[in-house]
Order: C-alpha cells, then sequence, then structure tokens
C-alpha cells in the first residue's frame, strides 16, 4: 500500500498500491506462451491481451510482459482518477459518516484497508472524491416544471458565503420522482477548483425560464384547500371566497389562469381572512 490514511491527495497515474493475483498471473503466462508459441494466432493474441486489460493490467505493463517473457507476480496498481481518498468503511459516498469523521477528526485517519490482507474481486478498497467538480441539486416546485428546459441560465448563491455568487446552466432534468415527493430535481454541473465550495452545502437558485404574460398575484393572496386553491375577492364592503387556477409561480407571486380579471380587488393576506372563517363556501367566476 502506498496510501495509508483517509483524505490523502492522490493523482490520475499515481501508483496507490501491488497486488498479488493467481489468476492475473495464469492471464501473462498465458499471453507469453501465445506470443512464443503462436504469434500467427492474431485472434487469440488480442483475446487473451484483452483479458489482461479488463483485469486491470495497463497497456504499459502487457507490453513489458510481452517484451521480456516474464509475468508480473506483484503487479503495480495505478489510479485511474484525481482526488482525495474516503476509507469505504465509512465513506461519505457510500453510506453513514464514521463519528471520528463527522466531528472532524481527520488527520492521520488510518483506512480499513491494510496491506497483506486478502481481497476479493469486485470488492471496493477505498472510494477517491474529486471535488474539483460537483453536482448541485436543485428541487422545483412541480407547478413550475412546465418552464423548465436545459440549458436555461442558473444564478447559485450561498447562505454561508455571502457574495459568493456561480453562473451556471440546467445541465439535466431527472426524469423520475421519488415516492412521495412533490418536486422535481435539476442538476447543474459546479467547477470548484479553489475548494471553496464544500459537500452538502445549502444553497440558492435562480433560474431564467423566460418571460410569461398572464396575470400574476401576490402568492400571500391565494390560499390553498388542499386540491382548491381560493382568493378572498372583494365586493363592495365585504370579501367572499373565490376559487382560481393557478400556473407558474416565481418568487413572491403566482400566475392565475382563471377565476379572476384584472379590475378585481383582492385580499392581500388570504391567509388572515381564512383564519377568521369557520366555513368556507367558494364561488366561481
Amino acid at each position: 500500500m502506498y496510501i495509508k490514511s483517509a483524505f490523502e491527495e492522490i493523482h490520475r497515474g499515481e501508483r496507490i498500491l501491488d497486488i498479488y493475483s493467481p489468476d492475473m498471473v495464469n492471464a501473462q503466462q498465458d499471453l507469453i506462451f501465445l506470443t512464443k508459441n503462436s504469434a500467427q494466432e492474431a485472434g487469440l493474441i488480442y483475446a487473451a491481451r484483452q483479458k489482461l486489460l479488463l483485469l486491470g493490467m495497463t497497456e504499459t505493463q502487457i507490453n513489458q510482459v510481452v517484451k521480456t517473457g516474464k509475468a508480473f507476480y506483484s503487479l503495480a496498481v495505478y489510479s485511474p482518477y484525481d482526488g482525495h481518498v474516503h476509507d469505504a468503511a465509512h465513506s461519505l459516498m457510500s453510506g453513514p459518516p464514521d463519528p471520528k469523521v463527522a466531528t472532524g477528526v481527520t488527520a492521520n485517519l488510518p483506512l480499513s484497508i491494510k496491506e497483506g490482507m486478502y481481497v476479493q474481486q469486485g470488492q471496493t478498497l477505498f472510494n477517491v472524491a474529486n471535488a474539483h467538480m460537483l453536482w448541485a441539486l436543485i428541487k422545483i416546485e412541480n407547478s413550475s416544471v412546465a418552464g423548465l428546459k436545459l440549458n436555461q441560465p442558473v444564478e447559485i448563491t450561498f447562505p454561508d458565503l455571502p457574495g459568493k455568487t456561480i453562473q451556471g446552466k440546467v445541465d439535466f432534468i431527472e426524469p423520475t420522482l421519488q415516492k412521495g415527493d412533490k418536486t422535481t430535481t435539476i442538476r447543474v454541473y459546479v467547477h470548484n477548483m479553489d475548494h471553496a465550495l464544500k459537500v452538502n452545502s445549502i444553497i440558492n437558485a435562480t433560474i431564467q425560464t423566460g418571460e410569461t404574460n398572464g396575470l400574476w398575484i401576490p402568492r400571500t393572496s391565494i390560499y390553498s384547500l388542499g386540491q382548491t386553491n381560493i382568493v378572498w375577492l372583494k365586493s363592495g364592503p365585504v370579501y367572499s371566497a373565490h376559487k382560481v387556477i393557478t400556473g407558474t409561480s416565481t418568487g413572491n407571486e403566482v400566475e392565475i389562469k382563471s377565476g379572476l380579471s384584472l379590475t378585481d380587488s383582492l385580499a392581500s393576506n388570504a391567509q388572515y381572512l381564512t383564519d377568521s372563517e369557520s366555513f368556507i363556501k367558494t364561488e366561481g367566476k
């Protein structure tokens, strides 16, 4: 093992461990035998090389085996990624974090995998996280999804980082909803080369979806009765509840698709009037 502790930084092409595998040795010996005794069998030699590539050897290592006629019994493994190491036993990427990590005790935290241990094919030894590129996951109310499209401009701000603003675009709109979820999730890919942003940070996002002409009223003027939305419409000295059909919402305003006209006067605080009524009977318009 050439890495010992969690959160060590590693780079693509860096030697991270040496491993002995009987299957790897046998596959190398098969390639050596073919190149020495059946050089005309190009298909078999190609298949033998592909097998070694799939087992994790590099082209350089395979060429060295063919050139020397000797198999690697202890095979060097090089990192295919840039990033920092997370122990598979308490990785932040694969489940609840280790208590030591949660309390900030991260210096020289040893990896669970130790030199000399036996490992199995397909076993995760550790994870590598690259914080240079992050996803911003943004929850959008389903009533506003109709206005979403790929590549729309997104402005991201951070409550914990006043003045920090990132400009991005809608890179992906998740096609399915989580069970019981009333929002749609979109993703924005964020460059984080200076490591100023931390994973799991809370963000605010503003998405430019274009302009919609129509009748817009303050969000506070609407009260939801479940599947029905009402406003309190003024008629002379009294207010009466009227059903409205809403559309897109943005900021503190909501689009009204039907139920109101431009000349109507509304109560600015529907919650206040609703609380004062023990029974609500809606009237359409």
